[in-house]
């Protein structure tokens, strides 16, 4: 799912994300750095093969960008964003959390 740097993709918010460097995998996804608005974010992408294996993981992510962050100590999605070829999905988080 790697997108390629200098790829610019739109939030759910109809904000520019722009990719930068792949900064690690596992086993959900990718995540990768990523500028929205000039500020550093964090793209975590979820592999479509992972998605059948957790069928609620959107509408768990998507009620949880809805309530917003509880406190500043825990890794929280901010913004859904979604793939160019609509075959999976991601968020951005803090890049505080993944540096």
């Amino acid at each position: 799912m790697t997108q390629i740097a200098g790829t610019t993709l739109p939030t759910a918010t109809r904000q520019q994300c722009v990719v930068g460097q792949l900064l690690g995998s596992g086993g959900q996804g990718e995540v990768e750095q990523v500028r929205v608005d000039g500020q550093p974010y964090a793209l975590k992408w979820y592999f479509p093969e992972y998605l059948p294996a957790d069928r609620d993981l959107r509408e768990r992510l998507e009620a949880a960008v809805e309530q917003g962050v509880p406190n500043n100590r825990v890794r929280w999605p901010l913004k859904p964003v979604s793939s160019p070829d609509g075959r999976t999905f991601g968020c951005l988080w803090d890049m505080q959390h993944w540096v």
